[in-house]
């Protein structure tokens, strides 16, 4: 038994209202849930950076109280230690000291400045300790030192931020005699 015209109009429109009201609906949760989602992203991302900005001001601010901490838990034990960056240490002392027996060097991401490659290339101080947060400049920094007559002995990955896709690398490099 069929529908009548009026009777089965009156049927698709009440199904496609309802459908409409349906879809509706759930554009709504979705707008809401990604909204949400949204906030929930930007107000963590706010979060890390404010950390993060508070991290880097603490370690600008404690610069000086590390280098101070450094110097007292050497003290008695022979070493120099210079608080210039390497380019202004290689121009201004470099010249005028006597041989090392060791050298440790933590440069920034990109790597030790030209002038200090070359000083310590020419130095012919018979260990290297070098650390380094990127890799590519390290192993760049390294070939450098092996083609001035070092060996690399030890080369060691360090997860210090886990999960993370920063690695720190240390190589142990000794003068081949």
């Amino acid at each position: 038994m069929g529908m009548s015209g009026g009777a089965s109009e009156s049927a698709a429109a009440g199904l496609i209202n309802n459908y409409g009201n349906a879809r509706n609906g759930i554009q709504k949760t979705w707008n809401s849930n990604l909204a949400d989602l949204e906030n929930t992203f930007q107000n963590n991302l706010n979060n890390l950076y404010s950390a993060y900005q508070s991290q880097m001001a603490a370690l600008d601010n404690q610069r000086a109280s590390a280098l101070s901490s450094a110097e007292q838990n050497l003290a008695g034990k022979k070493h120099i230690s210079y608080g210039l960056s390497g380019a202004n240490f290689v121009k201004n002392c470099a010249s005028s000291l006597t041989q090392f027996d060791a050298c440790t060097i933590d440069p920034p991401r990109s790597g030790m400045e030209k002038e200090v490659r070359d000083w310590l290339c020419a130095s012919k101080i018979p260990l290297i300790l070098s650390l380094s947060c990127d890799p590519a400049t390290h192993a760049r920094d390294c070939a450098q030192l092996i083609s001035a007559g070092y060996s690399l002995k030890q080369m060691y990955l360090l997860d210090f931020y886990p999960n993370t896709s920063h690695i720190e690398s240390l190589a142990l490099l000794e003068l081949s005699e």
